[in-house]
């Protein structure tokens, strides 16, 4: 029987957050989790109380996650630390508090299971890695003072002022890693034991490498994949999958937050989890899936 650890970090909806807990409890789970430290008055025991079967966790020293800054990337580092100095996974989950399964841990683990030995997560193809290049190469340090841009004219003074490192100043990151081909694709993955704890290898050249760098946290994965032995362990999926098996309809948003009405489609789904769900704009799919892949009638 085969033991998972699912890494998740939550910034809000505390509720939504416990709903997916009771949704992923089985006593071949553990949780870790990382609470942004921005959340105050958590109530932990209900939290626990979701978790009857399996583990729960509770990373003691909680981080100010920012979007597109280096927090979401230490972050990720540091729940894959604590999962694997607390034990061996067949596989670790990374996923946020706005996921949800959509089929059953019976389901989850027999598919897991049939394919040991394959890293599930997505990237773009290596031909577009130059495109994405600059979240790497200058220093994004002022994002803390931008935070999330909320206009293309901000979009256009963040990407103009990091040129401006090379123009003026001559910095280019890449030349202290010639060698590395820098990947992106999505933030959320499941991944082997071996290739986890490859990755906390690397802790100290991620807090160079990504320190100060623009949306890191959809690069980490990927370069430290596409760049190891385990490049060739990427899943090739079957029709109706994606390599990441996950569900995220970026067509209909940023991406598209999930309504009662695409019940039907993401429990047709071949895929084992979707992002994003929002209780506070639609709880009725969030309690109908919890309940469906719980088998709750």
């Amino acid at each position: 029987m085969g033991k998972h650890a699912y890494m998740i970090l939550a910034h809000n909806k505390m509720d939504q957050l416990a709903l997916m807990l009771r949704a992923l409890d089985d006593e071949r789970n553990d949780f870790f989790l990382l609470l942004d430290s921005k959340l105050t008055n958590v109530d932990y025991d209900a939290l626990r109380a979701e978790v009857r079967k399996g583990r729960i966790f509770f990373l003691p020293d909680r981080i100010d996650v920012r979007w597109g800054q280096y927090s979401q990337v230490l972050a990720r580092m540091r729940l894959m630390k604590t999962a694997t100095e607390t034990g061996s996974y067949d596989y670790y989950h990374n996923i946020s508090g706005q996921d949800l399964p959509l089929k059953t841990q019976d389901e989850i683990h027999a598919f897991f299971d049939s394919h040991r030995g394959w890293e599930f997560l997505s990237y773009n193809r290596p031909d577009r890695g130059a495109k994405y290049s600059h979240r790497c190469r200058y220093y994004y340090s002022f994002l803390k003072y931008i935070g999330r841009p909320k206009n293309a004219f901000q979009k256009i003074m963040i990407f103009t002022t990091a040129r401006c490192q090379r123009i003026f100043l001559g910095v280019d990151r890449q030349k202290l890693n010639p060698d590395i081909v820098f990947m992106k694709g999505g933030a959320w993955f499941s991944i082997t034991d071996a290739f986890a704890r490859y990755c906390v290898s690397k802790a100290d050249w991620v807090a160079e490498a990504f320190a100060d760098t623009y949306c890191g946290d959809e690069m980490l994965m990927q370069t430290l994949l596409f760049n190891s032995p385990f490049k060739e362990k990427i899943y090739v999926p079957e029709e109706g999958e994606k390599t990441s098996m996950r569900f995220t309809d970026w067509t209909r948003g940023k991406p598209y937050t999930f309504r009662a009405a695409d019940y039907d489609e993401l429990t047709r789904s071949k895929l084992l989890f979707a992002r994003k769900f929002d209780i506070d704009m639609d709880r009725e799919i969030v309690e109908r899936l919890v309940a469906h892949v719980s088998k709750i009638i």
